[in-house]
């Protein structure tokens, strides 16, 4: 439909605005976003973090046994250093 040089359309109506309307549309800030972001992965980590301790308390760890190619040296080791010693037990100290 057209309108006439004064910006009013045909038969009288209304008048029309004839500037381009500029819709600019703006997104949140650079800033904001890393923020988000930072906080997203944040909580990500966090979960992961408490499913894994989840996981350990179930699933705990096995004791390490002694190699016994380990306690053979310690038994060496001793023997060369105490002779007619023996060795009992091996126990690791953390």
């Amino acid at each position: 439909m057209g309108h006439l040089a004064d910006g009013r359309a045909p038969g009288g109506g209304p008048r029309v605005r004839r500037e381009a309307a500029e819709s600019t549309v703006e997104g949140p800030s650079l800033t904001a976003a890393c923020v988000t972001a930072f906080g997203v992965v944040f909580v990500v980590l966090a979960f992961l973090a408490l499913v894994i301790h989840l996981i350990s308390l179930v699933l705990p760890a096995r004791a390490p046994r002694t190699d016994p190619v380990v306690a053979a040296a310690i038994a060496a080791a001793v023997a060369a250093q105490q002779p007619g010693a023996r060795v009992v037990r091996i126990v690791e100290e953390r």
